[in-house]
């Protein structure tokens, strides 16, 4: 039975070329969420009539999978260099569609012995036909179904992609007759350009007709069975490489068909022409493809399956051929393990809390999706919280070999180890030595993790590393630092004791100057170096992540666990990351601002020699004697804030002064005179969180630190004392000096000799005082940057001359907006105000209903960007004399007297590059001298560079003109989310939940898919103008959207209490029919729980929540696993049984939320 519920049908505004709608309603895209085969499922009818868009099939193991709504495909498991089908960019993947991936050719008899073809899911096969093209995805991923259906020849195709671990990636394919007569068919159906293991990614794409001279594909009958490898390694060393290993494919359901291993015959067959089976290709590109016959009666079917993997050795093949010959129930096998997958897929995402049930399946299947991304991208915790002590001690001698043998020694293999033991001070580690207490305590028996690449986004490589060689689980993460961390912070609200662990590594990877690196891996840290010639390669320290992701996950501890990093403030447990980077001296940055950071190659040396010897804490700081510095957990609190609060500029911002941008790296080119309001509204927000939190400790505690650090401090303090008010520019160059100074100061005494190891004692009095006055002074700066229009600025742009700094602003961006809304400095009446003028303003994208990231500008046409009038050529006697001499170096006649700077000149520096060239020539030299500085303002003058932003304003999609970034409206969505006072029904309040949802609304899980341009309830990265959504899967959106939907919910913790709350929920979610809700229990098997109409379900740390409406009052049930009921009507949990949740004990059975 078939439960189906149609959604809302909105305009589509991104369609088809090719097929605009009309008002006939058989040609209306339509989505639709529907139950079918035991499943949920979300369909698109006529996804023909929409732009092609990309999905991510998923699974529990290795395999990836990325397939367009089309058909276009690439496939594989690992990484792109283990490649099924080749790993090509979106573009390619879709251009080279009709020679690559999945075919399918249907020869057509008909009663007058005429013969049809038909291409189904191919561009010409839709041309003069009467096709249709739907699909449907589960709600866990891992099952996608393509239809066709062609209605002259009253024909349906369906092809359905799964994953299996033990059969690799598995096609079925259906055809059923819709006609009302008999249809015979020959169908030549299965996968063309089947690579064999050992043509890497590079390699395929840049030499993938050498690498075709070296395919050998064998046949191997009666089984069937595709075999693709190379005959030997491609290399031009004199040493032979054999290819030992082999990609495989294979056919189920079809009898005795024709079988083609090369695409030799494809013509043949279109021209009507008999073909014959082929046993061997070499040297050319391997196909897997079947021919066979069929009689299909009216309504009759005809089905088959193909299965294809990598890497198979020979054994392995073997048993397959055994298998293959000797079953009789292949396709139930087929089945039951595909099944599986599923089965291991709702395990790892009951676990981290994501099934739910409500009326509203298209939000359970968001909040599904979303919780599936956040998994492949920060990884699942497979054990819980029992950490795998081999593992543990492994992880431990690979940082550090000598405290991995002296913990080897302390933990018997036989040991069970809990993730707070490590904390503990009863437990046997707290004998251990520092450094194996330090990485036990960061320790996170992660797996399932990847960094974010797909064939839209090339530039990231992705691994999927989740098995040994043996075939166990393999403890593995590795993210950007500004991605994983907030993969983490979703995750962890699930595994709430992991939190400090997640705390610690982020802090034990941090820098003493108060910056982090490029890249995290359970091995350590990777800092980006230089590599000449690469455009896209550069070094540098991104500029908001150390203080808002570090923040999140603090006020989340403290949310949890109220006093635990309180006490851990002064424990010197902490570390130092080193990473080979100089930040030049002050002055240096005043001179030039966007070149500001050296790598230095002896220095990285030094670091590789001590991981030689010691392991990955080789790159941590040590001192003078060797051994590695240790701090306490409050310096490293202060040490980012103090890098940040080091580059203030009043009335401005964050200076942005060290070689990369901040969360939008398309605005990448405001490095250097960029000034970030955003990061100054997070700093008001963390100095707020440490007053608040720590206040009360701060004021009767004493805390070390390293004294380098307090001398730093203690310059910090001298200047924030002072009463914040207006600056004049040569007040603000003076306030910026002494600042920038001490810094500077600092930093390169740490660079020559590291922290010495000496302390000094600070009071916390004194550091609470600090962090005081410098709110008081960053606060005054973001007031003075609310624009006339309520809005706020986003980025700000400095000029330097004469010992004083001119603050200019940019245009408005949504950025800003967020993070004024989240630095806590605005009352909801200044809220809404700002969210009224945001919908007026020129960020409103109305098509979407939702906010692109600034104003969408048109850029000159070509014609009219280069143009230089004859007075700017007659004003600079340089340019005038060059134009007599014919020399076009620098600029160029246009027509009608104009002129134009040379097409080679790109920016300021290949400008100087020809004044320096044109110095040496003894007829231009004196005129270089004393016109050059004009020839450079007057280039600045025509392109504007000191205003230029990056890529963000230069290209049409990514973060680029007229796009929508999801991530950053889920930002402002949370943002807007967290400022709404709990069970506060005063008009301002009650309208601001009417704004909150009217921007959640905006995301488009309810969108139709033609105006969303792909699965609404699949988190996408961006929506460019006139185009789709963009991107699947793997964005840091799905890290915002988790926590806006568990708010949304109602659960929410604080002091260590779990509370719920209803006023946001929306009453629509309720059931209107009783169901069951079934989730993975705590102590293993499957839990059941019976929903009645008027309630929903959920589960919060894997514990069942179910919402009952309808009740006399508003209380709290919550069932033991002894069968005892304890009710509390405040709607709280105590602390005790919270914390029975958050440790995930089992003592709590179930929670039952009752409500009017």
């Amino acid at each position: 039975m078939t439960k189906k519920t149609h959604l809302e049908n909105t305009p589509p505004s991104s369609i088809s070329p090719d097929c605009p709608l009309t008002d006939n309603l058989e040609k209306e895209v339509k989505g639709s969420v529907l139950e079918e085969s035991g499943q949920t499922w979300y369909r698109i009818e006529r996804t023909d009539l929409m732009g092609s868009f990309l999905m991510s099939l998923i699974s529990d193991s290795d395999h990836w999978l990325f397939i367009t709504s089309s058909g276009a495909l690439t496939a594989g498991r690992i990484n792109p260099d283990h490649a099924l089908l080749p790993y090509y960019t979106q573009d390619k993947i879709e251009d080279l569609s009709a020679s690559t991936g999945s075919r399918t050719i249907v020869r057509i008899h008909q009663d007058e012995g005429a013969t049809t073809y038909w291409e189904p899911f191919t561009e010409h096969g839709k041309r003069g036909a009467c096709i249709e093209r739907h699909l449907q995805k589960n709600t866990t991923g891992n099952h996608i179904i393509l239809e066709e259906r062609n209605k002259d020849l009253g024909l349906l195709i369906r092809i359905s992609w799964r994953p299996s671990g033990r059969f690799g990636f598995v096609r079925k394919v259906e055809i059923l007759n819709e006609s009302t007569k008999p249809r015979r068919i020959e169908v030549l159906d299965g996968l063309q350009n089947i690579l064999p293991p050992g043509l890497a990614q590079r390699f395929q794409n840049e030499f993938s007709i050498l690498g075709n001279a070296y395919k050998q594909t064998e046949l191997v009958e009666p089984a069937g069975m595709g075999i693709y490898h190379l005959s030997s390694e491609p290399t031009d060393l004199a040493s032979p490489m054999e290819a030992l290993r082999a990609n495989i494919a294979w056919q189920c359901g079809l009898d005795k068909p024709l079988y083609l291993i090369s695409e030799q015959q494809l013509s043949s067959f279109l021209a009507g022409g008999k073909l014959e089976t082929e046993s061997e290709c070499r040297g050319k590109r391997g196909s897997y493809l079947t021919l066979d016959g069929h009689e299909l009666k009216a309504g009759g079917s005809a089905c088959w399956y193909n299965c294809a993997d990598v890497d198979k050795e020979p054994g392995e093949i073997e048993e397959l051929l055994e298998l293959i010959s000797s079953s009789t129930e292949l396709q139930e096998e087929i089945e039951a393990d595909c099944e599986r997958t599923q089965e291991n897929l709702l395990k790892m995402l009951g676990q981290a809390d994501g099934l739910q049930k409500s009326n509203e399946s298209s939000r359970t299947m968001r909040h599904t999706s979303n919780t599936v991304f956040n998994l492949m991208r920060g990884g699942a915790l497979i054990t819980g919280y029992e950490l795998p002590v081999d593992d543990v001690v492994k992880t431990v001698t690979r940082f550090n070999k000598e405290a991995g043998k002296r913990l080897k020694a302390l933990l018997p293999a036989d040991e069970k180890l809990h993730c707070r033991d490590p904390w503990s001070s009863d437990h046997p580690l707290c004998k251990a030595d520092g450094d194996a207490r330090r990485l036990v305590r960061e320790y996170l028996p992660l797996s399932f993790s990847r960094r974010h690449g797909d064939p839209s986004r090339p530039w990231n490589r992705f691994s999927i590393e989740i098995k040994e060689d043996d075939g166990s689980p393999r403890f593995n993460y590795q993210g950007n630092w500004r991605d994983i961390f907030q993969n983490w912070e979703a995750l962890l609200h699930s595994y709430p004791e992991y939190l400090e662990a997640a705390i610690f590594r982020f802090l034990n990877a941090t820098t003493a100057d108060g910056y982090n690196p490029y890249r995290l891996t359970k091995e350590g840290f990777e800092w980006e170096e230089l590599e000449p010639g690469d455009a896209w390669a550069n070094i540098g320290y991104w500029g908001d992540h150390q203080i808002i992701y570090l923040l999140r996950l603090l006020e989340a501890s403290t949310r949890f666990h109220p006093d635990r990093l309180a006490g851990l403030l002064s424990e010197e447990g902490c570390v130092y990351a080193e990473i080979p980077y100089r930040i030049r001296s002050y002055e240096e940055i005043l001179n030039d601002p966007r070149e500001t950071i050296d790598y230095d190659e002896e220095w990285a040396k030094r670091i590789e020699a001590r991981v030689e010897q010691k392991g990955s804490d080789g790159k941590l700081m040590h001192g003078g004697e060797g051994a590695i510095i240790n701090v306490s957990l409050m310096e490293k609190l202060l040490a980012p804030l103090m890098a940040k609060l080091s580059n203030f500029v009043p009335s401005g911002g964050i200076w942005m002064n060290t070689q990369r941008p901040e969360w939008n790296d398309a605005n990448n080119a405001l490095v250097g005179y960029g000034i970030s309001v955003v990061t100054l509204g997070y700093v008001a927000r963390y100095l707020r969180f440490l007053i608040t939190e720590f206040g009360e400790t701060l004021e009767s505690g004493e805390y070390a630190l390293s004294s380098e650090l307090g001398e730093l401090l203690t310059a910090q303090i001298n200047v924030f004392t002072a009463t914040p008010g207006e600056v004049s520019p040569q007040e603000r160059f003076a306030l910026m000096q002494k600042l920038g100074q001490s810094a500077s100061d600092f930093r390169g005494s740490l660079y020559d000799n590291a922290l010495s190891g000496t302390k000094t004692q600070v009071t916390g009095k004194d550091i609470l005082e600090y962090a005081k006055s410098a709110l008081a002074h960053v606060e005054l700066c973001l007031r003075e940057n609310k624009r006339e229009d309520a809005l706020w600025h986003s980025y700000n742009l400095i000029k330097i001359e004469d010992k004083a700094i001119e603050v200019s602003h940019l245009h408005v961006m949504l950025e800003g907006q967020v993070s004024i809304l989240s630095a806590g400095i605005l009352d909801t009446n200044e809220s809404l105000e700002l969210l009224k003028s945001l919908r007026e303003s020129e960020l409103y994208r109305a098509d979407q209903d939702s906010y692109i990231l600034y104003p969408n500008k048109r850029l000159p046409d070509f014609l009219d960007k280069n143009c230089l009038s004859k007075e700017d050529i007659d004003a600079i006697p340089l340019l005038l004399k060059l134009v007599w001499a014919g020399n076009q170096s620098l600029v160029r006649k246009r027509s009608k007297g104009s002129y134009a700077f040379s097409g080679k000149l790109r920016n300021k520096q290949d400008v100087e590059n020809v004044l320096n060239g044109l110095a040496e020539n003894p007829d231009f030299s004196d005129l270089v001298s004393s016109d050059g500085p004009a020839v450079l303002e007057l280039f600045e003058n025509t392109f504007n560079h000191h205003a230029f932003t990056g890529r963000s304003g230069t290209f049409f999609a990514y973060e680029g003109l007229g796009s929508i970034y999801w991530h950053m409206v889920s930002k402002l969505v949370l943002a807007v989310q967290e400022l709404i006072p709990m069970g506060d029904q005063q008009k301002a309040t009650q309208e601001l939940i009417e704004r909150y949802r009217a921007l959640r609304d905006g995301i488009g899980i309810s969108k139709n898919p033609a105006l969303y341009g792909a699965i609404p309830t699949d988190a996408y990265s961006h929506t460019p103008e006139g185009a789709g959504a963009q991107q699947p899967g793997m964005t840091g959106q799905v890290k915002e959207d988790l926590l806006i939907r568990m708010a949304e919910l109602g659960v929410y913790v604080a002091d260590g209490l779990i509370g719920f709350r209803t006023d946001l929920l929306s009453r629509e979610e309720l059931l209107d029919h009783k169901t069951e809700f079934v989730l993975p229990g705590l102590t293993g098997g499957e839990i059941t729980e019976e929903l009645p109409a008027g309630s929903l379900a959920y589960s919060f740390c894997q514990v069942p929540v179910i919402y009952l409406s309808g009740q006399d009052s508003s209380c709290v049930s919550v069932e033991l696993g002894d069968g005892t009921v304890e009710e509390l009507p405040d709607m709280r949990i105590p602390k005790e049984l919270s914390r029975e949740i958050f440790n995930r004990t089992g003592k709590v059975a179930r929670i039952r939320v009752r409500f009017p």
